[in-house]
């Protein structure tokens, strides 16, 4: 489970580099600014890690949140 990306209630993304990862600025309340990696995966980016190694792969896409459920795939 992780958040998605929703215009005005996340923080905006300011830098994309050259992997497609996206950034975002926090500013602390100490007065620093940090670039912090955040990426938003879609369905297709999960399934794609998760094929190999899972079974029963059920993606629920909600406006804020995304879920993931599957069943591992057991060694032999």
């Amino acid at each position: 489970m992780d958040n998605n990306y929703v215009e005005g209630s996340n923080h905006t993304i300011t830098k994309t580099d050259e992997h497609g990862n996206t950034y975002q600025t926090r500013n602390l309340e100490n007065g620093t600014s940090h670039l912090v990696l955040k990426n938003f995966p879609t369905k297709e980016f999960i399934f794609d890690k998760l094929l190999d190694i899972a079974t029963e792969i059920n993606f629920i896409n909600l406006t804020y949140y995304w879920i993931v459920t599957f069943k591992p795939i057991e060694n032999t």
